[in-house]
């Protein structure tokens, strides 16, 4: 990587965190490098922004590691089903990761707060419904098990 390439070192560290979710130091590296390039690291805000725009991209490995930080940071229902959402997608390539989607989702409707509850829960619970009712990955029985 060359020197100032902040852009593919971002990329590395986002892979690094989507690879190990508990990498601190990639974590903090990332959010070193995110300073550098004139982004506030620190600001939930910004963490969920470049979620969503990595998703829209397309980019679902490192929107999923965006979307990690952001659910650390905020712990909310709705940037649990964001998390979810994304990790479903992913999972068309990497089937481990719908599982990992729906615990997300089941997360995010079990978050207390009315304005959150009314923003995710139709949303969440279809996309819960849907699992159920199509999913080629597990029985019923083994899905809703803990």
């Amino acid at each position: 990587m060359a020197k100032g390439d902040s852009h593919g070192a971002i990329s590395k560290l986002r892979f690094a965190i989507y690879v190990d979710p508990e990498n601190r130091a990639a974590d903090e590296y990332l959010s070193t490098a995110l300073k550098k390039s004139g982004k506030n690291p620190d600001d939930a805000k910004v963490r969920k922004e470049e979620a969503e725009r990595l998703d829209s991209d397309g980019n679902y490995v490192e929107s999923i590691a965006e979307y990690k930080h952001y659910v650390r940071m905020t712990d909310s229902g709705l940037a649990h089903y964001s998390l979810g959402c994304v990790l479903i997608k992913q999972g068309s390539t990497v089937p481990i990761k719908t599982v990992e989607g729906y615990k997300e989702l089941r997360t995010a409707v079990t978050r207390r707060g009315k304005r959150e509850r009314k923003q995710i829960c139709p949303d969440a619970t279809l996309s819960w419904a849907r699992f159920f009712l199509i999913s080629p990955i597990l029985p019923v029985s083994t899905a809703t098990q803990r």
